[in-house]
């Protein structure tokens, strides 16, 4: 018998909707139309490694701890 509605309360249901509806849409028409948009400045780009000089340094302790022999590269 709940699940039974009259005509009267599923008329009431869609007016009540419609009006929820038509409120909705008037206040979104309503809004101001010029909005202001904050945009951040880009990141600066990060830095590229340097892979040449980390092998520079690599071969400098190589050769400073006596593991390569400074004559068998050149």
């Amino acid at each position: 018998m709940a699940e039974e509605q009259t005509e009267q309360e599923k008329t009431d249901i869609f007016y009540v909707q419609q009006q929820m509806i038509d409120t909705l849409t008037s206040q979104f028409l309503s809004q101001d139309q010029e909005k202001t948009v904050y945009i951040s400045p880009p990141a600066p780009a990060p830095r590229p490694r340097n892979y040449l000089l980390y092998i520079v340094v690599g071969i400098g302790i190589l050769i400073y701890l006596g593991k390569i022999k400074l004559g068998k590269l050149l």
